[in-house]
């Protein structure tokens, strides 16, 4: 027999202990791609899903420190870049990355 007319029930559930629990709307974000997303959520979710190339350094923010790359020079073409990856690097399901990009 079917639950017809029978509402929606609250449910409620208490946060473990020591543990800090956020909710964010994430209606706004438009693209999970790191290329195009410009939005708050969007760029909240970057922060925690993928790893940069180089990021500032948390004390002098003007220097550039490597995180993924452990070094870079320029590239043959103008404006381009060539990063050598980390010996350790490697993709989320544990493949090696290589070395240039």
């Amino acid at each position: 027999m079917g639950l017809c007319g029978v509402g929606a029930i609250p449910g409620h559930a208490a946060s473990p202990p020591q543990v800090l629990v956020v909710a964010q709307s994430l209606d706004d974000i438009t693209s999970l791609d790191p290329a195009e997303g410009f939005e708050l959520s969007s760029l909240q979710v970057f922060t925690n899903v993928y790893q940069r190339l180089v990021q500032p350094d948390s004390v002098d923010p003007r220097l550039l420190v490597p995180t993924l790359a452990s070094s870079w020079q320029p590239g043959p073409m103008p404006h381009s870049l060539i990063f050598t990856l980390r010996e350790d690097a490697r993709f989320a399901a544990g493949h090696p990355c290589g070395r240039r990009m």
